[in-house]
């Protein structure tokens, strides 16, 4: 997989598909298809915005995330949620 082992958990999902994961970085450059490299990251995270300017805060969000990390990369390690982020605000919906 793309990322290597370090980043496989982030890329997948429980059960090991990347299409709904939250990254899924597919397309990002897959070198044995024309269509693989499109240098996509797709955020599955989000849901599309129902018009144009939700979609416009959405991405302005990333945006900014994107350069708050760059100038100061998160160096404390990532927290294993498993269920518990679903079982505790989802449940029992």
């Amino acid at each position: 997989m793309a990322g290597g082992p370090a980043a496989a958990p982030l890329l997948v999902d429980v059960t090991g598909n990347t299409h709904r994961a939250e990254f899924c970085i597919d397309k990002l450059y897959a070198p044995e298809t024309a269509t693989g490299r499109l240098g996509l990251v797709e955020f599955r995270a989000f849901e599309m915005p129902p018009h144009a300017r939700m979609s416009l805060v959405q991405q302005l969000l990333l945006r900014a995330l994107v350069a708050w990390f760059w100038r100061t990369p998160y160096s404390r390690p990532l927290v294993r949620w498993h269920t518990e982020l679903h079982d505790r605000f989802m449940l029992p919906y």
